[in-house]
């Protein structure tokens, strides 16, 4: 179980999760489950919940881990700050 923050992500990962905390962010390697479609509709969208990942590589500092996210509880939706260019 993890406490963080989903949001979505260009590369290799269908998402990423902010570990809250800590300076570590996961790697979502495959679909989101159906229950979170609804949330992350928008690539501004972020989610601050409690995922329940499947580790796919082990921990390793300075490295993102992949994982897939099997479930969330306590989810509540936000935005992505909006930055202004000057």
């Amino acid at each position: 179980m993890v406490h963080g923050k989903m949001y979505n992500a260009n590369g290799g990962s269908v998402a990423r999760i902010w570990k809250v905390g800590t300076r570590r962010v996961l790697g979502v390697t495959r679909d989101l489950p159906k229950s979170l479609d609804a949330y992350m509709g928008d690539f501004d969208d972020v989610l601050y919940a409690d995922f329940l990942v499947c580790p796919y590589t082990k921990e390793k500092a300075g490295a993102m881990q992949l994982v897939c996210v099997e479930s969330a509880t306590h989810i509540v939706k936000g935005r992505r700050p909006r930055s202004v260019a000057p």
